[in-house]
């Protein structure tokens, strides 16, 4: 109790103050304050040695470094003064030793308790020795300090009781007291002015003075609901009476403008000396508010009660300070029940925070009029830690609040979902120790934090303590050890256990994952900040992921096998885009770079897959593109610029581990049609009517589509799976497309597929042409010449002829232009043209018949010009392109190249060829070359026969007349036969004179391998038959000197008088190699010497001695004479099987069959011994008749 007749009143100055100052702040060093030191002796104690005796009530004995677990300071004054250990008093256990031999005057306020010590020099008298000696004199007071918290932890009582005062002497001999007996010297020394100041921080979490993070809605730490002052004690000299009834001037403090006087100051350093703070403040009258406050019954002089958290303004922070400070006149003495306590009451505890507790007190004395001396001032400066027990559970790779006050420290609790070595990174440096262990272990400091090795599924605790006195305010981090883009980690696996690593991406790329050991398997690979994204049960010794910037991942590996495995980890760059792949159900990843800004086609070839792709930008977003599949392919159409980079996912549903082919190329290179299992060149093609044609698309050359879709009905065609088939008669109009389809499902392909949407960018264009049956040939025959065709498709042609100067154009459904020729009056050798500049065809489509116009040069047809040669069927009439002569037309027409001179008159010239066997049936024939020089050029039978030729002339015009094929030879025939020829040459006239051959009447050229049949009737019919003159040959009639006949045979029967031979009448030329087999009726006597023979009637020596010559001739025919003369006595014919008359010449090798004869019954038939029958005649007309020649000298070899 107080004393009622205090003289001065006691004033306590309660200071008040929110924690304010919003900044991350350092503290100041945790110090014990030693007021009034002046001794420098190196023998005083350090703060820590001081802190083993005062920081508990139990003795301390520096000998040993042992605290008593028995004696305490309280037990001192009545049961341990003046004992004794060794050498010293017992209070040198309470006091260091050294205190009591160095010259000092000091006050140490401890955590349990204080002492004030004053020792100065003494001669102390050894009665042993009788003598003085230099030594100490002490005089120490002790007083308890006692904190005290309630059983709900809110409220604290801080009290400080004197206990006693002694005196010692201190030398050689120890430390003991002065006196023999324990004196009272309670009055010697006092507690004065015992003031208290608290502040209260959040201990783990931001405080409002700090300058960043503190939010007031997270701020869950206590505030001050009341602060208590409490005291027993004397005021002045007046040691008797009651309690006074006074009044305490209370000021108190506001927040905003504490904040401002404390704006420069790191408030931490200010809170362990919140007492000096206040008392050095100047003028307090601005920042005070008084207050009277009563003295209660029970001692409590103040109190002062403040809000609750509730009722705090939004803007308004919470008050953590509160500073008592006592009037200067009050003093506490030992031995009198006299004490001084502070009490703090906090709310709204939640979680830990600390107090700093500022106890300020001096030592005084007061002289008998109760003035007051303070003599040494202490202080204690501590703060204590309170509801500590909580810790914050954390997961790995997440970032932690780690706020600690000076050295303080933040307790978590931590169960790993992964196995493997983990590290703790901080993103400020501090000075912490690291302890880890397992919730049920001992607490272990880590030695590196950057290899801690977890176990998943274990709990462990982890202890992060501030090993200096700054405020540290930062995040840290709990993680796997990190793996690298590009590098490589080395782990280690125990048998069946798994490990993990970390790997936080910062931008947005897709990595290869692998494992050098095939018993090491990546198991998952978890997006810590997106779960979904992770990739779970995988299994694999490699795998492609997507990471994404800003995210961070776990792999975990497995290892099943009985055995520690290791294996290298590498986490690099997914590879390019190769040929080949074997794609499981887990999609793997390849970079694509694109050389130029273009459209790429990627295929993918494969047999039994199930093939997905995945098309993404270099920033792993969705890239647009387009896809196509078919039965064994896929391929993707993708839009690139220049140097752009995508990924190309792949992956395989059917799990079949087929090894696929993977091409790509721009899509201007990528699309190739094979036609018919050909390649082509373009996407353009020309297909026939009635032709097929299997369609492929093959893509980058290894992707073959077969399935297409034609949306065009104008055209008739029939398909099987991928072969298309135009109709024989399918329209020529234009062309219709084939498109492919993107997508198929149709192994064996198919056209006009339904299921088609999308197509590839490059169709087939299908150019219906018309086939061969189309042909337009020239022609030249008997009825006319011009074109024609044979297909009943052609309706029409449209065409231009060209004959010399004349040009006409043509539209007809008729070819032949003979009609226009003739109209032009053109009879030219030389060709006529006939240009084709389109034709009208009829075709089908789908549905109905259609007309179209082709015009030449497309669709199949490209008709060159035809020349058509308006007399012959063709040639230009030159011995390599001789005149064609096919038909009766042209060989009629021979007579239209005739050409004419002054100096030889007419002749035709030229070449020309039989190609046909030609009939003159019904046609009165006129001899060819009926002119002048006759025929001069080369006429070629080539083996063919004309036939049934028919000449009957029974009043000619001219006096000298040819007759046969041609009139006259001058040039060649050959390799001609002549079958059925009628030649009837009948003349009443006299000076008629007639030669008459097959070939021709007058031979002067070579006509060779010519066959003759039919017969040649030459007669006089009796009038002026020695006027007339007739030659008559199976061949020819005459032939001059240079005539040739060679290789010729006759069949004719030839019937007349004159002269008359089986191959030629009269021969002045060559007769070689030739057979006469025909029969020769001489019926009609000229004059008494008519020659026949079989092979030639005159064979005549010209006026230059040209002879005629025989060579290789064989006559195999029959003579028949049947005119009627036995009356006529001069009449002697010269007859020969060979030769009737021959008037010189060298001959070889003749031949006369042995059934050759003469039939002159009409003359009186004579058998003739060499096998000729001649009959016998008296006047012996048959004089002139042998076997070989008739009459005349002719050599025979």
């Amino acid at each position: 109790m107080i004393h009622s007749n205090l003289a001065k009143k006691l004033c306590l100055l309660m200071l008040s103050a929110f924690l304010l100052i919003a900044s991350f702040i350092g503290f100041a060093n945790r110090n014990i304050v030693y007021a009034d030191s002046s001794s420098t002796d190196i023998n005083l104690p350090t703060k820590e040695e001081v802190d083993k005796y005062t920081d508990s009530d139990y003795l301390f004995n520096s000998v040993d470094s042992t605290t008593s677990t028995i004696n305490k300071i309280q037990d001192y004054k009545e049961k341990l003064w003046g004992v004794k250990v060794g050498k010293d008093d017992v209070i040198t256990q309470i006091v260091p030793r050294s205190y009591f031999y160095n010259v000092i005057a000091e006050t140490v306020v401890g955590k349990e308790y204080g002492f004030y010590i004053k020792t100065e020099s003494a001669q102390l008298y050894d009665e042993k020795n009788g003598h003085e000696h230099g030594g100490y004199a002490s005089n120490v007071f002790v007083f308890d300090v006692s904190i005290v918290a309630n059983t709900t932890g809110n409220e604290f009582s801080y009290t400080l009781t004197p206990l006693y005062v002694f005196n010692y002497y201190s030398d050689n001999n120890g430390v003991r007291p002065q006196t023999a007996n324990k004196p009272d010297l309670s009055d010697k020394y006092y507690l004065n002015n015992v003031s208290f100041g608290y502040t209260v921080f959040n201990e783990n979490s931001y405080n409002s003075q700090d300058r960043y993070g503190y939010t007031k809605e997270n701020d869950k730490g206590p505030v001050i609901l009341q602060t208590r002052y409490n005291s027993n004690g004397y005021k002045g000299a007046k040691w008797q009476g009651d309690a006074e009834s006074i009044y305490i001037a209370v000021k108190r403090i506001a927040g905003t403008l504490l904040k401002d006087v404390l704006k420069n100051t790191p408030y931490i350093k200010e809170a362990i000396s919140i007492i000096d703070l206040c008392l050095d403040l100047k003028d307090m009258s601005k920042l005070a508010i008084w207050e009277q406050t009563p003295v209660t019954n029970n001692n409590e002089i103040n109190i002062i009660t403040y809000k609750d958290k509730n009722a705090y303004a939004e803007d308004e922070l919470y008050l953590r300070s509160s500073v008592i400070i006592a009037n200067d006149d009050i003093v506490y003495k030992s031995g009198s029940n006299h004490y001084a306590q502070g009490i703090l009451l906090l709310g709204s505890i939640e979680e830990a925070y600390r107090i700093y507790e500022d106890i300020k007190l001096n030592i005084a004395t007061v002289d008998t009029q109760g003035n007051v001396t303070v003599v040494s001032s202490g202080e204690r400066q501590e703060y204590s830690i309170h509801n500590d027990s909580h810790r914050d559970e954390i997961q790995a790779e997440n970032s932690q609040l780690v706020y600690t006050l000076p050295y303080g420290e933040k307790r978590f609790t931590f169960t790993p979902r992964y196995s493997g070595s983990y590290e703790i990174t901080h993103s400020t440096t501090g000075n912490y120790t690291y302890y880890l262990y397992k919730a049920n272990g001992s607490r272990t400091e880590i030695t590196n934090i950057n290899d801690i090795v977890l176990t998943k599924g274990t709990t462990y605790n982890l202890d992060i303590v501030n090993n200096d006195d700054s405020i540290y305010a930062d995040t840290f981090c709990l993680s796997l050890k990190s793996i690298e883009k590009n590098s490589d980690v080395h782990v280690s696996v125990g048998a069946k256990e798994t490990t993990a690593l970390k790997y936080t991406c910062t931008e947005n790329e897709i990595l290869d994952i692998k494992s050098s050991d095939s018993n090491i398997k990546i198991l998952n690979i978890v997006n810590i900040n997106n779960p979904a994204d992770s990739m779970l049960n995988l299994n694999r010794q490699s795998v492609s992921k997507k990471f994404y910037s800003g995210n961070t991942y776990v792999i975990e590996f497995s290892n099943d096998t009985d055995t520690v495995h290791t294996a290298d980890i590498s986490l690099d760059d997914v590879s390019a885009l190769p040929s080949v792949s074997d794609p499981s159900d887990i999609e793997s990843f390849y970079i694509f770079t694109a050389t130029e800004q273009a459209n790429y086609i990627i295929s993918f070839a494969y047999k039994n897959s199930d093939i997905g792709v995945e098309i993404l930008s270099d920033n792993l977003e969705a890239k647009q593109f387009e896809q196509g599949f078919g039965p064994g392919y896929k391929t993707v159409n993708v839009s690139m610029l220049s140097g752009e980079k995508i990924y190309v996912g792949i992956y395989d549903s059917s799990s079949t581990n087929e090894v696929i082919d993977i091409t790509y190329s721009q899509e201007k290179d990528s699309y190739k049609w094979k036609i018919n299992g050909k390649l082509i060149d373009g996407n353009s093609i020309e297909l026939p009517q009635g032709s097929a044609a299997s369609l492929e698309l093959v893509i980058n050359n290894s992707v073959s589509v077969k399935t297409f879709q034609i949306d065009n009905a104008d055209y008739k065609f029939t398909t099987i799976n991928n072969t298309i088939t135009l109709d024989e008669e399918c329209r020529i109009s234009n062309y219709f497309e084939v498109k492919a389809v993107l997508e198929s499902t149709n192994a064996d392909g198919a056209i006009n597929d339904t299921s088609g949407r999308r197509f590839y960018g490059k169709s087939l264009f299908i150019t219906p042409v018309l086939d061969d049956t189309y042909e337009i040939e020239a022609f030249s025959d008997q009825n006319g010449f011009g074109i024609s065709w044979a297909n009943d498709n052609i309706l029409e042609v449209q065409y231009k002829i060209t004959a010399g100067s004349n040009t006409k154009v043509i539209t007809s459904n008729d070819g032949n232009i003979m009609p226009q020729i003739k109209a032009w009056n053109y009879q030219s050798a030389t060709d006529v043209s006939v240009e084709i500049i389109s034709i009208k065809v009829q075709g089908k489509s789908q549905s109905s018949t259609v007309e179209d116009w082709v015009y030449n040069g497309t669709k199949g047809i490209d008709y060159p010009i035809k020349y058509v040669n308006a007399l012959f069927g063709g040639g230009e009439g030159s011995n390599k392109s001789p005149y064609i002569i096919s038909c009766v037309r042209h060989l009629i027409n021979i007579d239209y190249t005739k050409q004419v001179d002054e100096e030889s008159g007419g002749y035709i010239v030229g070449s020309f060829l039989l190609t046909n066997d030609l009939s003159l049936a019904g046609i009165a024939w006129k001899p060819l070359a009926a002119i002048t020089q006759g025929f001069c050029g080369d006429f070629n039978g080539d083996g063919h026969s004309i036939s049934n030729l028919y000449i009957s002339e029974t009043n000619p015009t001219m006096s000298h007349y040819y007759f046969g094929l041609f009139a006259s030879v001058s040039g060649t025939v050959k390799n001609l036969r002549l079958y059925n020829v009628s030649i009837t040459v009948k003349n009443p006239n006299k000076g008629f004179q007639a030669e008459v051959g097959a070939v021709c009447g007058y031979n002067k050229g070579e006509i060779s391998n010519v066959i003759t049949t039919g017969s040649i009737n030459a007669t006089n019919d009796g009038m002026n038959k020695s006027k007339n003159y007739s030659t008559i040959g199976g061949i020819a009639g005459t032939e001059n000197e240079m005539g040739k006949i060679i290789n010729c045979t006759s069949f004719v029967y030839l019937t007349g008088g004159n002269v008359i031979g089986g191959i030629v009448g009269i021969d002045y030329g060559l007769i070689q190699h030739c057979t006469y087999s025909g029969n020769i009726y001489y019926d009609s006597i000229y004059e008494n010497h008519d020659c026949i023979g079989g092979i030639a009637g005159i064979v005549r020596k010209d006026d230059y001695d040209c002879n005629g010559r025989m060579d290789d001739i064989t006559v195999t025919g029959q003579i028949y004479i049947n005119v009627t003369a036995k009356s006529n006595k001069s009449l002697q014919p010269y007859i020969g099987g060979i030769i009737g008359k021959c008037e010189g010449g060298e001959h070889t090798n003749w031949s006369v069959g042995e059934d050759v004869f003469v039939n002159a019954s009409n003359l009186g038939v004579v058998k003739i011994e060499s096998g000729l029958n001649i009959a016998e005649y008296a006047v012996n007309h048959a004089q002139y008749i042998h076997r070989y020649v008739g009459y005349g000298d002719c050599v025979i070899k």
